[in-house]
């Protein structure tokens, strides 16, 4: 790989004057921003051998450059070592592969200006040839365009490799180079390049219009508009998809540069429509969607923690609905050995391989090395092709004895002409409901998945495909003899199965015409990857035998309240909670499951315990949940019993989904408990289900901290009120003795803290309005912006004002200790103190977390110094009278702690913290962020956004549950 720049590494060129460093032009074309494979094991190294399987197929597919250690090869979670392994492994696979000419970049972001340009360095001596460097975005208030130039300028100058700009806002908190910017950066002799994730293409207008593309390129970010691009001079694109297609996006660019202007747009069009499905994917589905057709092992379908698994089964039916619904399904055409090492070629039998016959038939022996390579776009790179193949006379007459390469199993009789197929079959109809697809989870033989088939064609459409050949479709596509696709197809149809036919909406489109589903297992015998595979836990499920459930049950039994409904449902409320609990228990699979998979993640936090996994009775009541709705994800169930079920089954499923940090699945379950209670009549409902609404509550605010949309809080229609639980007790069975007195004190406990319940729920509204107006849930920045944010701002402090007017007449007393033993029976004194205190605590971190999401900028006011103040007292006074400390102090206390400023009382409040982990929560991990949020605001003077820190820390935010 060549290596340039005139400067020594890590030193800057000329002091900054840009005139040391000779230009060198970024070469235009397709250029692959590579996945990266990690193990299953606990550390998830590198899984190497798919890692280099698959910069292999990239490489062999034509494609003119190789971006490494980039947002999808989870730059964010590699080390540095690791970065540089992966810059060695691509140049030398390139050079193994003759493919010298071929360019890798290395990613090379970060926050710190001298630590980008030590990776650029690094990558320098790994063998990269160009750095591509996002925005600084983790200081975005900060960084005006202004600042965006200094900061390139200074990498470009230092840097021993030239620069390609990496504008992508979404992952750099907003911050987005203007046309200017780009052009004045452009100018720089070692800056030689912008990728566009943007969507912007009169961005790339902008920069064509004013340099050439030798001086200064662009590229598209995203494959769905580099025809686009293309046109209005833009030289290529880097795009996540060309991990699967990178054929496709080198025969659109083909085409544009030969003037085949129409065949282009014409696929670009089917381009655009798999785009959708990686852009629905995510990182993680796009890693899904390449291993499953790719056919690496299972294992290496996931991302590296802490960026959560891809088992959204709604994400991916809908995804694979959109691949399915333009020919490809997601199956893979050779998958790998479990381990990922290429599959043995046969011992020399006289029999041609599909590589052979395809490279052999197609290509004339003196093409060049690229044209070869570019038409192996149905075949991995698992195993280098041979130079030395039988000839094409000598392919066409062979016998019909099979042959088997480890790929497929095919008969040379079938290189028949197209017009000499048999009909297609028929192939299975995709899966149409997301019930299915979410009943699968977690159900399925997890040796034999089953896989996603194609959707079956109309029978009109079927009788028309068996008849006509590749080159009179209707969206066939027309070649020059360079590149024969109609010839390739010809052997296409054997390589997808026998008797099986290329979709003819995709013949002649290079990788999209994936073979249909053919069984569990490929022709090579290695399982299938499915959705069902990737969406469950790795751990056995138990089986549906209801005896071993219940004496499971007895094991992981839940003797106390799951932590964070504490102030709800403490002292004496506890016991008739337990008690509808177990009746649902009783009678509902998905509740008893869901329940004994909450109390199973409980016991991982007590070592002395009997450890349980908690993920087969999660897969288990998932299912079942699935299930129990009429439509998925429509919120709609068959009958009142079944509401109440799904419930208290979707609290538990999105407590656990908080816990171990899966937001999106607990984002979805609260949305789905919400649409489900919207149908219903309130009015009607039943004391149950109201009592289990006022838990979900709970769980959605803390939820909206965490980016969900925060359903029930947010909502200001009066259906989700709090509700009057006193009714719940017609619920729980009359007795006499022990029974009867702890029915009477649950009522007395009622009587007092019904007012508290409400008030606290309310409190909870509150904290979800504040999270709506943070810069994650909507547009900050703008003099419009920050005025609608300072009357909202307004409006609840006026709320807070009168909802402390109307505070609970006990809540005082509660607090100053004038509720004791001579009043209540000791346990009941406690539980009410200690309830009305947690109450009170989260009301006043309203103030602080309003005045830090509104008016960071600002000096404290008053109410906010009161606020602290009475925050301190009310968690000083709790640990002094020795009470267990609810979690539901943990978010006041963290957001004391951010604006604590004497250090002993910051280190105390950490430590507090820190006492959570021996309970169901994520306690260590808010301490730590706290620890660096007190460092940073030491270090600058000022506030730090709590949640950049969290992500820049943790590379994900997270619920402090």
């Amino acid at each position: 790989m060549a290596v340039t720049g005139s400067a020594k590494a890590g030193e800057p060129a000329n002091n900054g004057t840009m005139t040391m460093h000779q230009r060198r032009p970024f070469p235009p074309g397709i250029h692959v921003p590579s996945l990266t494979f990690f193990e299953a094991d606990g550390r998830q190294d590198i899984d190497w051998d798919t890692q280099e399987s698959h910069l292999r197929y990239l490489i062999q597919a034509g494609v003119q450059g190789i971006v490494v250690a980039g947002t999808c090869g989870e730059a964010a979670t590699l080390t540095a070592a690791e970065k540089s392994q992966l810059i060695a492994r691509a140049a030398r696979i390139a050079t193994d592969n003759a493919k010298d000419e071929l360019t890798v970049t290395a990613g090379c972001s970060g926050s710190c200006t001298r630590d980008v340009i030590d990776q650029t360095c690094a990558a320098q001596r790994s063998g990269a040839d160009f750095a591509l460097v996002l925005a600084p975005g983790s200081f975005a208030f900060d960084m005006d365009q202004t600042a965006i130039v200094a900061f390139f300028q200074e990498v470009a100058d230092a840097s021993p490799i030239p620069i390609i700009i990496y504008n992508f806002p979404s992952i750099v908190n907003g911050l987005n180079l203007s046309p200017e910017t780009l052009q004045l950066l452009g100018r720089h002799s070692n800056i030689a390049a912008v990728k566009l994730t943007c969507g912007g293409i009169a961005k790339v207008a902008a920069v064509a219009a004013t340099a050439p593309p030798e001086s200064f390129a662009a590229l598209a970010g995203q494959g769905d508009w580099l025809l686009p691009a293309l046109s209005v001079g833009g030289v290529g694109c880097i795009a996540g998809a060309s991990n699967l297609f990178p054929q496709t996006l080198v025969e659109i660019r083909r085409l544009f540069v030969k003037g085949d202007i129409a065949a282009a747009a014409e696929l670009q069009r089917r381009m655009s429509l798999a785009e959708q499905g990686f852009a629905q994917a995510g990182l993680n589905g796009t890693k899904w969607l390449v291993v499953s057709n790719r056919g690496y092992p299972a294992a290496s379908v996931h991302c590296r923690r802490p960026i959560p698994r891809f088992a959204d089964v709604k994400k991916m039916a809908e995804v694979a609905e959109v691949v399915s619904a333009i020919g490809a399904t997601p199956l893979p055409r050779r998958p790998l050995p479990p381990h990922g090492r290429s599959v043995p070629r046969p011992k020399e039998n006289g029999l041609a391989t599909c590589r052979e016959v395809l490279q052999t038939a197609c290509v004339a022996p003196s093409a060049s090395r690229q044209h070869r390579a570019s038409l192996t776009l149905h075949l991995d790179a698992a195993g280098p092709s041979k130079d030395q193949a039988p000839s094409q006379s000598a392919i066409r007459s062979a016998t019909s004895q099979p042959a088997t390469d480890g790929c497929c199993t095919r008969t040379l009789a079938a290189t028949r002409s197209a017009h000499e197929r048999p009909p297609a079959p028929a192939r299975p109809p995709i899966t149409k409901r997301l019930l299915d697809m979410q009943a699968a989870q977690g159900a399925m033989q997890r040796a034999a998945p089953e896989v996603l088939p194609l959707r079956p064609p109309e029978p009109a459409v079927a009788a028309r495909q068996s008849q006509e050949s590749p080159d009179d479709s209707d969206f066939a596509m027309h070649f020059d003899q360079q590149a024969p696709f109609a010839d390739l197809f010809d052997f296409a149809s054997s390589f997808a199965g026998p008797g099986a036919e290329v979709p003819s909406l995709f013949r002649g489109v290079p990788d999209l015409d994936l073979r249909p589903a053919s069984g569990e297992h490929g022709a090579s015998g290695y399982p299938l990857l499915s959705v069902a595979s990737v969406a469950r836990s790795p751990s056995p499920t138990p089986s549906d035998n209801s005896d071993a459930d219940r004496g499971s049950d007895d094991t992981l039994a839940m003797t106390e309240p799951p932590p964070i409904l504490q102030p709800i449902e403490n002292g004496p409320r506890w016991a008739s909670a337990r008690a509808f609990l177990e009746a649902m228990a009783a009678s509902s699979a998905m509740v008893r499951c869901s329940r004994m998979a909450f109390a199973a993640l409980q016991r991982q936090k007590k070592p002395a315990s009997l450890q349980v996994d908690h993920r087969p009775f999660y897969d288990r009541a998932a299912k079942k949940l699935a299930e129990s709705v009429t439509d998925p994800f429509a919120g709609t169930a068959d009958n009142r019993e079944d509401l109440k079920h799904i419930l208290t089954t979707i609290f538990f499923l999105s407590y656990i989904d908080l816990l171990t940090d899966r937001h999106d699945l607990a984002h979805a379950h609260l949305k789905q408990a919400y649409k489900a209670i919207k149908k219903r009549d309130r009015l009607n409902s039943e004391p149950v289900e109201q009592r289990v609404i006022s838990w979900i509550r709970v769980l959605d605010a803390r939820a909206a901290s965490a980016g969900g949309e925060g359903c029930f809080v947010n909502d200001q229609s009066g259906v989700y009120s709090p509700v009057d639980t006193q009714v719940c007790h017609a619920s729980t069975p009359s007795g006499t003795g022990e029974a009867h007195n702890a029915k009477v004190e649950e009522v007395l406990y009622d009587l007092l803290c019904q007012p508290g319940l409400q008030f606290f729920q309310e409190v909870q509204s509150v904290t979800g309005r504040i999270t709506r107006i943070d810069h994650y849930h909507r547009s900050r920045g703008t003099v419009e912006d920050e005025t609608q944010v300072m009357a909202a701002a307004a409006d609840i402090l006026r709320d807070l004002s009168r909802l402390h007017d109307r505070r609970p007449v006990l809540a005082d007393h509660a607090v100053a200790g004038d509720i004791g033993e001579s009043l209540l029976a000791p346990s009941l004194a406690s539980a009410i103190v200690s309830s009305y205190r947690t109450y009170l605590a989260n009301f006043h971190s309203c103030y602080v977390h309003l005045h830090r999401v509104a008016h960071r900028h600002l000096p404290r006011p008053q109410m906010l110094v009161k606020a602290i103040a009475r925050i301190r007292d009310l968690m000083r006074a709790m640990v002094a009278s020795r009470e267990t400390l609810p979690v539901n102090v943990l978010w006041p206390l963290f957001l004391w702690g951010c604006e604590e400023d004497d250090v002993e009382e910051c280190c105390w409040i950490v430590e507090t913290i820190r006492t959570f982990e021996s309970i169901v929560t994520n306690a260590n991990i808010a301490a730590d962020l706290l620890c660096e949020v007190q460092q940073r605001q030491r270090d600058c003077g000022g506030r730090v956004d709590i949640r950049s820190v969290a992500v820049e820390m943790f590379k994900a935010s997270f619920a402090m549950v």
